[in-house]
């Protein structure tokens, strides 16, 4: 997620370090979250999911590349085997205990491999999933998605998302623009189509085509990207500090749609103490590494 934190005002700073305090400690109780989950998913492999960029880093991880040394041709073969038709099968809710039975499409696969890269710690099961896959088994890959859009859902105000992406998105959307930014993705434009379909539905505010101007002003911004987010990805923030003259965007290395980090807490901390993005040191965003890849 890349994070804009406008100092509007000096006399806010208290108000502001209190948001970070809270942020701080929120982002514990995510991360615990987070490794409890990573456990309960280690539990339901065989003895232990995806965008160019994890299978790229799996290439060029020696132990990773040992274990799926062509994953890349294998995540294709699975799009073209999905994309003849889904696949069914009986699977243990993760949760329940109870077996289900699911079906998994070419759509769903892309959609829910997706956010598995929003953090480090879910990203590292992407190689073994898309391996499983080629191996015929799904098994993994329905585990994971459950769990994981079980917690996004938690954690979401989906009539809230409608709005917001109903007025502000999909509205000022063409035909021509769908076709073409669509055009030779993994999932097609299905997931934008169905969208579009829902806010057909949904009380849709209208927002006025100024909108969609580049938001311009010379307050100081901090802009915190994550290298490997998957929804803002980094270069929509480097269009956006073009119109925000004492800006500056740090990206974090490995961050996914949350990079929330010690290093990120003390930036941010210290961005507001100053007032000013000139002259932080960004250097902590070296240390940072990806957690291994899971190999069983």
């Amino acid at each position: 997620m890349t994070w804009f934190l406008f100092l509007f005002l000096a006399q806010s700073k208290d108000t502001f370090q209190s948001a970070i305090e809270k942020q701080r400690a929120a982002a514990e109780i995510q991360r615990e979250a987070t490794r409890k989950q990573a456990e309960a998913v280690a539990r339901y492999f065989p003895s232990a999911p995806a965008t160019e960029a994890i299978i790229a880093d799996c290439a060029a991880d020696a132990k990773c590349n040992g274990a799926y040394a062509d994953l890349k041709s294998e995540y294709q073969k699975v799009l073209d085997h999905l994309a003849k038709g889904p696949m069914t099968l009986d699977v243990a809710n993760p949760v329940t205990k109870a077996t289900q039975q699911v079906t998994v499409t070419r759509v769903n696969f892309v959609d829910l491999m997706r956010p598995m890269i929003y953090s480090p710690e879910t990203a590292i099961y992407v190689p073994i999933i898309i391996h499983a896959a080629f191996l015929g088994d799904y098994g993994p890959f329905a585990r994971l998605a459950y769990l994981y859009s079980r917690a996004l859902e938690d954690q979401l105000a989906r009539g809230l998302w409608m709005s917001i992406n109903c007025a502000e998105s999909v509205q000022f959307m063409t035909e021509a623009e769908i076709v073409s930014e669509t055009a030779n993705t993994d999932s097609g434009d299905s997931r934008i189509r169905s969208v579009i379909k829902a806010c057909q539905e949904w009380p849709t505010a209208k927002v006025s085509a100024s909108f969609l101007e580049p938001v311009k002003s010379n307050v100081p911004v901090l802009i915190i990207s994550g290298e490997l987010d998957p929804v803002t990805q980094p270069y929509i923030a480097t269009e956006a500090a073009k119109y925000l003259p004492n800006s500056r965007q740090i990206l974090i290395h490995y961050g996914g749609h949350t990079p929330g980090s010690e290093c990120t807490f003390n930036l941010t901390s210290e961005f507001i103490s100053k007032g000013t993005a000139k002259g932080l040191d960004a250097s902590c965003v070296d240390s940072i590494k990806r957690p291994p890849f899971y190999v069983p």
